[in-house]
């Protein structure tokens, strides 16, 4: 009998944790997960036209990103094969190489659609090399101020 009684103990106190703890007033009371700081740096690690790591895919990452941001290339080289996203952003973007100066290698680009089409939102380009463009290197539309330094085009 006192096996059972033990049990039974065990059982109410365990309902009894169980309803207070899914009981909304302890609410306040849980420790909950703070939000996530925002990302504002994107590191390009991949050479590659697109995938993860990939000036793309930094680009479109920075585009969602809620406040200022910084694309940061740490490859000597992107062979782009297909035109980049245009960038807009109300809070500002900057892409900038940390190897000295990246080459934006555009040769693939057939169609003359611009390497680096800056629209607005306080964007800032530096030490970039552009080689190869078909048509435009850089184009700048948008009242919004952009700021280029240490950009070569050949």
């Amino acid at each position: 009998m006192r096996d059972q009684e033990q049990k039974l103990v065990l059982f109410v106190l365990a309902l009894v944790v169980g309803t207070l703890w899914l009981y909304p007033w302890l609410d306040a009371s849980r420790i909950a997960a703070g939000p996530a700081e925002p990302e504002t740096e994107f590191l390009v690690t991949n050479a590659a036209n697109n995938g993860p790591g990939s000036l793309r895919d930094a680009m479109f990452r920075a585009l969602r990103a809620p406040m200022a941001s910084e694309i940061v290339l740490r490859v000597p080289e992107v062979v782009l094969k297909t035109p980049l996203p245009p960038l807009a952003a109300r809070s500002g973007i900057t892409i900038r190489s940390e190897t000295g100066r990246s080459v934006l290698e555009a040769a693939a680009l057939h169609d003359g659609a611009p390497v680096l089409d800056l629209r607005g939102g306080a964007v800032a380009v530096a030490n970039l090399s552009i080689r190869g463009a078909a048509g435009y290197a850089i184009r700048v539309a948008g009242r919004d101020p952009v700021r280029i330094d240490d950009v070569v085009i050949s």
